[in-house]
């Protein structure tokens, strides 16, 4: 046990026990949180601050051990800090008490004692008026300066800070107005030491963490890029010229750590005139961003002629691997496939120039390839194909096509795929997207994924890509196939019987599990779908487009979103609130932990955020409707799950309970319902609990939720009593004589011997 009281107070607590005294104290609270509480009080007329440490606990520490970060255990470490910058003339807090007492980390009490800072603004306020009220050119180079000395200072000492913003920099004011000549007879705190490090020398990483928090508080204060060379200049006692060019990738780590930070509080890059110099495109390209600097010239040597490329949009970016950009090749519009130049660009490059080859010899439409280039670093090479103007991607209008139609441009992909499989070639990544429709013209895309082998192709080569093909779309979609595929066989002078329809599908599902894995692996990563985030602390996932400050208050602080909206269930294990998303509106289910026992064995078992947030995705998949996906997240202790959210879409409309006590169904409701048990069948898919209140009449079709317990099955045993549950308890619903139990009884009859066929 240790304590000491300057004179002031030890002169009003006398020999009284120090920690009974502040244990006691009483005033007014401005923290009181994680072991630590922060009140001021007064004495004798005078203002002090005391932190009290009570001791962090056990389960804090494993975190913060786990996350790897050493655990703040009480007032030594701002203190030790504070004395730190004493020594080295830096103006902090002065200090009127200290102690500590105990020897268990977890449990150990301290506490600091400070005096309060009086007539004094912090920079956050003080600079965030400068936008509006510009300061004199003077007092900001003054002041950037003084606060690039602090900095520098601290870090040479070996100090770094860990919340170096400039909220945490006091100036006092006194009362008067802060110009250019007084400044300097200011002091200027620097305060909230309490998670400081001290060491011999700080590494680079926390370089970067102090120095790219500090750049990020400064971004919306007025400052431009002027004032930032002024900062570097003084913090690295060097040239502007020498800084650039010695440190250019530390300061480059800088901005990289200030645009992430800026991303994550406000969705959307920095706008300031204090960005240091963007990243080139290639640069960004290169970096792994998403979003690359258009209308940014691009120097290309093309066919060994020197040109200017402008990109105007980015179709395709697999970042720091390839990149496909739509825009003007000197006075042409051109799309420019540019590879990182590696041996897998190489390779790359040569397949789509035989695949160009191939579509050619088949006289097959699609984009002229014109040329290759390479960038006058040589770090990058690519290829040139012609602008097909006025054409959109076949899947950006699939879904507002009827049956007829879809069947049509069916046919003719069926038509492109013989004249390919003829001359011996398969397009080895068939979709939608890889189809470009200009009026009545199909235009063929992705030449680099085209295949070539023997011509023509064998027959299993054939029925591969052709079931590629078709578990690319639908359940309810594939039975359009069925006019182009009787056309493919009598081509290829194939039997169309049995034998054919079952090796066919074969590989549909040998096809349809592989798209599955890789649309279901899209929802758990960052990919162009879904932005995502894992940490020892927290997982958390949400689609790109529902991306806005709403999403990002639910993921810093989910309950406090959670009670502002409207409480629709507030059950045990389960609390469902209607709330807004970007003035959408939305369900967001909390999954709660009922108990310690409940809490250990949910703790390794996927959550059900996740479990609905997959299921949600691969009904989409499925083209089942269903409610759409928005979020998830769930909390987490190391490897240990604890509560969880999910976020799906609002969906409007009645369910199957509450239209029965009105009228019977339609038949086109009849017929959704209908064809929602043979996706389910298709699918090997159980709801789990498949009652009327999880059925949702829309547009005429039948939308599930509550996905909880929905599950995908291997076993037909285990489907077959499944779906047997599910089918009985979506029958119990109505009484045997009700108009709708009579209406769906025939067709459950109808699934269940269907399902005995299995």
């Amino acid at each position: 046990m240790k304590s000491w009281l300057r004179d002031d107070l030890a002169a009003v607590w006398g020999e009284q026990n120090p920690f009974d005294i502040v244990n006691a104290q009483k005033g007014v609270v401005y923290r009181d949180k994680e072991g630590r509480r922060t009140l001021r009080f007064e004495l004798n007329g005078r203002g002090y601050f005391l932190k009290l440490h009570q001791g962090v606990g056990w389960k804090e520490i494993f975190k913060n051990l786990m996350q790897g970060r050493a655990p703040v255990l009480g007032a030594s470490n701002e203190h030790d800090a504070i004395r730190k910058l004493e020594r080295l003339k830096i103006d902090t807090l002065s200090i009127a008490g200290y102690g500590y007492r105990g020897i268990n980390p977890a449990t150990r009490l301290s506490f600091l004692i400070t005096d309060e800072l009086t007539s004094v603004e912090s920079l956050e306020d003080f600079c965030g008026r400068w936008p509006l009220q510009p300061p004199t050119f003077d007092l900001k180079q003054k002041l950037i300066r003084r606060i690039a000395t602090i900095a520098r200072k601290l870090h040479a000492a070996g100090i770094n800070h860990r919340d170096f913003y400039l909220c945490h920099f006091l100036l006092e004011t006194n009362g008067n107005t802060i110009t250019a000549e007084n400044l300097d007879t200011k002091h200027l705190y620097l305060m909230d030491l309490h998670r400081a490090q001290i060491r011999a020398s700080v590494p680079r990483r926390w370089l970067i963490k102090d120095l790219g928090a500090l750049y990020y508080s400064a971004l919306d204060i007025g400052l431009n890029r002027r004032d930032i060379y002024r900062f570097l200049r003084t913090y690295t006692q060097k040239s502007l010229r020498a800084t650039l060019m010695d440190d250019s990738e530390f300061w480059l780590a800088v901005s990289e750590r200030a645009r992430r930070i800026y991303m994550r509080d406000h969705r959307r890059e920095p706008q300031s005139q204090a960005w240091l110099p963007r990243l080139s495109l290639l640069e960004a390209f290169n970096a792994g961003r998403r979003n690359l600097p258009l209308n940014d010239p691009l120097e290309l040597i093309v066919n060994g002629l020197e040109k200017t490329f402008t990109a105007e949009s980015v179709p395709r970016l697999l970042p720091r691997k390839r990149v496909v950009m739509k825009g003007m090749l000197d006075n042409e519009t051109v799309i420019l496939k540019l590879f990182k130049r590696s041996r897998s660009g190489a390779r790359n490059i040569q397949k789509e120039i035989a695949g160009a080859e191939r579509v050619t010899k088949a006289s097959i439409k699609s984009p002229a390839l014109l040329g290759r280039c390479v960038t006058p670093c040589n770090n990058y090479e690519g290829l040139i194909y012609s602008y097909i103007a006025n054409a959109a991607e076949l899947s950006d209008g699939w879904l507002q096509f009827d049956d007829l139609q879809k069947q049509y441009w069916l046919d003719q992909i069926m038509r492109i795929m013989y004249a390919l499989h003829e001359v011996g070639a398969y397009q080895d990544d068939i979709h939608a997207n890889n189809f470009l429709l200009q009026e009545q013209t199909l235009y063929l895309l992705d030449l680099g994924s085209v295949k070539t082998t023997t011509a023509p192709l064998r027959r299993k080569q054939r029925l591969a890509n052709l079931g590629q093909l078709i578990a690319q779309f639908t359940i309810g979609e594939r039975a359009l196939f069925k006019s182009a595929l009787a056309w493919y066989a009598q081509q290829s002078q194939w039997p169309l019987d049995a034998t054919l329809k079952s090796q066919l599908d074969q590989y549909i599902d040998i096809a349809w599990q592989a798209r599955k894995r890789d649309y279901l692996g899209k929802a758990l990563r960052v990919c162009s779908l879904t932005a995502y985030e894992h940490s020892l602390s927290r997982v958390w996932a949400y689609r790109r487009t529902w991306q806005c400050d709403d999403l990002v208050h639910f993921l810093e602080d989910p309950d406090a979103y959670l009670a502002r909206g409207e409480l629709i269930k507030a059950g045990n294990s389960a609390t469902v609130t209607k709330a807004a998303i970007n003035g959408q509106p939305v369900i967001i289910k909390r999954y709660n932990i009922k108990n310690w026992r409940h809490a250990v064995s949910r703790s390794l078992r996927p959550t059900r955020a996740e479990h609905s947030w997959r299921y949600a995705h691969l009904l989409e998949l499925a083209g089942i409707d269903s409610c759409k996906p928005i979020a998830f997240l769930e909390l987490r202790l190391g490897p240990l799950r604890s509560t969880a959210y999910f976020i799906c879409e609002w969906i409007d409309a009645p369910d199957l309970l509450q239209v029965e006590n009105q009228r019977s169904l339609t038949e086109v409701e009849l017929n959704a319902l209908h064809s929602l048990l043979q996706q389910m069948l298709a699918c090997r898919l159980t709801h789990g609990d498949f009652k009327a209140n999880n059925l949702l009449l829309r547009n005429n079709s039948i939308a599930m939720i509550d996905l909880d317990a929905m599950c995908e099955h291997s076993s037909d045993q285990s489907f077959r009593r499944a779906l047997t549950r599910d089918l009985s308890r979506l029958l119990r619903n109505w009484p045997v004589d009700t108009p709708i139990h009579r209406q769906i009884k025939p067709m459950i009859d109808e699934t269940l011997a269907q399902l005995g066929q299995l």
